[in-house]
């Protein structure tokens, strides 16, 4: 299972190695071996990685502790690096470093992306809506073509919606799955105030059962989103052992629809099984009596 995250320093070397070896292997279909040898070497920079993490909003795909592929964007939305490495390539990596930063730009009130694409990368933007404007010519000690490109985002929604618990690994990623599935016309988001950075399986296995691919979300803090205004945000802790997280950005109305968490399940696995399966359609229903009645009914 993959996971986003922002990048941190500790990472960059192996940026700069995914960064080098797949222009090497992957854009040499495109490129002269020239061009290709001097455009792997602007990576080796370290003071440039840094700079980049510190200053645009920098992630990066994990799996199993590897860094599989990262993308970077500017403040003012131009789409500074998308690199997948060349042994994840078509495995749906891109798309979910897109998806992501393009989600993060409507947050932050960027209204359309901008990126220089390269030869290679130009069928991947173009299914992803980008617009080509066209064919231009750089220089990076040697002549070179990409292509400008440009997305509009579109930052008029419905309503937003913010599903929040403590670890956003389980209960709060469900219900974001199944709300969002009701409707696609939603702004849906979950974190957590202590947010685990990883999806828990079981959880993705059993909404995956139910219909709902869950697995490219992702497990965010809460302080990403403090600086949206949101029309709802829900807590859905559970027992009395629990204590349920606060939100003290600004929103207009605060729910709570409560849930156990089947991770604390022990037993026999069909045992535990059964309680994620329960837990699972219980906030199908919760949600979907929510959606009804305070989406539907608001219309």
């Amino acid at each position: 299972m993959n996971t986003i995250r922002l990048a941190k320093q500790e990472d960059i070397e192996q940026i700069k190695k995914l960064y080098r070896e797949t222009i090497i292997s992957v854009n040499i279909k495109d490129y002269t071996f020239e061009q290709v040898d001097l455009w792997a070497k602007r990576g080796e920079d370290n003071d440039t990685w840094v700079q980049r993490i510190n200053e645009e909003y920098f992630i990066v795909c994990e799996i199993e502790n590897k860094v599989v592929g990262f993308c970077s964007l500017k403040p003012d939305g131009y789409l500074n690096t998308l690199f997948i490495h060349k042994d994840f390539q078509g495995q749906g990596i891109a798309k979910a470093l897109l998806s992501n930063i393009e989600q993060y730009a409507k947050e932050v009130g960027i209204k359309e992306l901008t990126a220089d694409v390269s030869l290679t990368a130009n069928g991947f933007f173009l299914k992803n809506s980008f617009t080509d404007l066209g064919q231009q010519t750089v220089c990076i000690g040697i002549p070179m073509s990409n292509n400008k490109m440009i997305k509009q985002l579109n930052n008029n929604t419905t309503m937003k919606v913010l599903i929040l618990c403590t670890g956003n690994s389980c209960r709060s990623q469900m219900a974001h799955g199944f709300l969002q599935s009701f409707d696609a016309s939603l702004e849906v988001y979950s974190a957590g105030t202590n947010a685990s950075g990883k999806l828990n399986p079981k959880a993705v296995e059993v909404m995956k059962e139910a219909g709902v691919d869950i697995s490219h979300h992702t497990s965010d803090s809460v302080d990403k989103y403090l600086g949206i205004e949101w029309d709802y945000v829900i807590t859905v802790c559970g027992g009395a052992k629990e204590s349920c997280p606060a939100f003290i950005g600004k929103v207009k109305h605060r729910l709570h629809i409560g849930f156990d968490d089947p991770s604390d399940a022990v037993g026999t696995p069909e045992f535990v099984q059964s309680e994620y399966i329960r837990v699972r359609d219980e906030i199908k229903k919760g949600f979907y009596e929510f959606y009804l009645k305070e989406i539907k009914g608001n219309e």
